[in-house]
């Protein structure tokens, strides 16, 4: 994204992220966020493109696996509807309908979604075992 952002930039658009805005070159996604947060048109174009290439992505494990819900975490996911609204918009438009019908995709806060999911599973498997 920072690259992406760089090129933009380059091209003279118009950013609160722009060297002569901050002083330095935009390096994380962090300050994207909350540029984007700040209504920044740049940012928020950026973090929307992202959240429909993970829409597409999301959307083929979705017709793959069929899951009742999938968690949204990270740096990215602190954008809120920016980055969630694409996400779904692209689940809608690539997945099986009545696979996804059923499939509740929310923004988490929990830190390191993944690792406290395949814990939970891992728990939840041994608890059926016991």
């Amino acid at each position: 994204m920072c690259r992406k952002l760089s090129e933009r930039l380059e091209k003279g658009e118009n950013s609160i992220l722009s060297i002569s805005q901050t002083g330095h070159v935009v390096r994380s996604e962090t300050e994207i966020v909350k540029a984007a947060l700040k209504e920044d048109p740049v940012a928020i174009e950026l973090i929307e493109e992202a959240g429909m290439k993970l829409g597409l992505q999301l959307a083929n494990l979705i017709n793959i696996f069929n899951p009742q819900a999938i968690l949204i975490g990270g740096t990215l996911a602190k954008a809120g509807d920016y980055f969630l609204s694409p996400i779904e918009l692209a689940v809608k438009r690539y997945s099986l309908r009545r696979v996804y019908q059923g499939v509740h995709i929310k923004i988490t806060a929990i830190e390191n979604p993944g690792i406290t999911g395949a814990c939970l599973l891992a728990l939840n498997r041994y608890l059926e075992k016991v």
